[in-house]
């Protein structure tokens, strides 16, 4: 039934021209490509992090799964509390998200605080997020 059609049908489901060609297909890299590179600078930033926990001796695992929920950090300070750090590299985008992610990871999490981790100071997004169970820091802080 379907060979009767005219047109190919791409992997995917993206209609086809007889040569190949397909406009979603294109469509579809077009938009995955800044994603990608969005993708490979938030890694690259969380390596960055890491470092940092490493330079200051901190208990930490990365990619810490629990209770139904995922964040990028868990750090278990001395006195036995524990600080959930969420790591964000683009910070145009969508920042109260962030924040509100954030608030719910230290309560799902039962932690003492919950830092958004950003690449430069902090500034105006630390006053977006007072008053909430959020608190921004810059990269450069973690080690102070």
């Amino acid at each position: 039934m379907l060979a009767d059609k005219a047109e190919a049908v791409a992997p995917g489901g993206a209609a086809t021209d007889d040569e190949g060609y397909s406009a979603e297909a294109d469509i579809h890299r077009l938009r995955a490509e800044p994603f990608l590179e969005r993708k490979a600078q938030s890694m690259a930033f969380r390596g960055s992090v890491a470092r940092e926990l490493e330079k200051v001796g901190a208990v930490y695992r990365r990619d810490h799964c629990e209770d139904g929920v995922a964040a990028d950090f868990l750090v278990k300070r001395a006195d036995g509390t524990r600080v959930v750090l969420e790591c964000r590299f683009n910070t145009q985008r969508d920042f109260e998200r962030a924040i509100a992610t954030a608030e719910v990871l230290r309560a799902r999490l039962r932690c003492a605080a919950a830092w958004i981790v950003v690449p430069f100071d902090a500034g105006d997004l630390a006053a977006m997020a007072a008053g909430t169970g959020a608190e921004v820091v810059a990269l450069g802080e973690l080690g102070g």
